[in-house]
C-alpha cells in the first residue's frame, strides 16, 4: 500500500544511478534523504527544501553536476544539515542558503562551485561547521564572520580566494579548526 509517511530515507553505497525523481518530493514526511557514495547523476532541478519537515540533506560522493537553482533553499525553514560534497556542481552558491536560518552544518566541498562566497552566509546563527574548500570561489571572505558565535569549523581551502582574513575571525570563539 502507497504511504506518505516515509520519515527517513537512508540509501547509501547502493550503487544507485540516473536521476534524483520529482516523486521523492511526495515524501511530506521525510526528515532525512541520504542518498551518499551513489551513481546519481544530472541536476537539481527542482526544490527539496519544499519538503517542510526535511531536517538532513546528503548528497554526497555522486556525480550530481550544473548549478544549483537560485531558489533551491527558498523554504528550508527545517533544514540543519546539507552535504553536496564530492559531486561536480558548478556556478554560485544561492544566496538563498541565507534563509535557512536553523541551519548547522554545510559541506560543499570539492565541486565546481565559482563565482563570489554568499554574503548572507554569516547571518546563520546556528552555523557551527562550513566546509567550502575544494572549489573555484574567488574573491575575499566576506565581511560579517564575528556575528557566527556558534561557528567550531571553517574550511575554504583549495579556492582562488583573495584579500585578508577579516578582523572579526577572532570574536568566534567557538571556532577550533580553520
Amino acid at each position: 500500500p502507497r504511504s506518505n509517511r516515509v520519515s527517513d530515507l537512508t540509501l547509501d553505497g547502493f550503487g544507485l544511478s540516473g536521476r534524483i525523481g520529482r516523486g521523492i518530493l511526495q515524501l511530506q514526511f521525510l526528515r532525512k534523504l541520504s542518498l551518499a557514495k551513489n551513481n546519481l547523476t544530472g541536476g537539481l532541478s527542482f526544490s527539496l527544501a519544499q519538503l517542510e519537515n526535511l531536517r538532513v540533506i546528503d548528497l554526497s560522493e555522486n556525480s550530481l553536476m550544473g548549478p544549483v537553482p537560485r531558489n533551491f533553499f527558498g523554504q528550508c525553514g527545517s533544514l540543519i544539515s546539507i552535504s553536496l560534497a564530492n559531486n561536480k556542481f558548478t556556478g554560485p552558491v544561492p544566496d538563498s542558503l541565507s534563509s535557512c536560518s536553523v541551519l548547522r552544518t554545510v559541506n560543499f566541498s570539492g565541486n565546481q562551485f565559482s563565482g563570489v562566497l554568499p554574503s548572507g552566509i554569516w547571518s546563520l546563527q546556528g552555523l557551527r561547521s562550513l566546509d567550502l574548500s575544494r572549489n573555484l570561489f574567488e574573491g575575499e571572505i566576506p565581511k560579517g564572520i564575528e556575528s557566527s558565535n556558534n561557528l567550531r569549523e571553517l574550511r575554504l581551502g583549495n579556492n582562488q580566494l583573495t584579500g585578508e582574513i577579516p578582523d572579526g575571525i577572532g570574536n568566534c570563539l567557538l571556532l577550533r579548526s580553520i
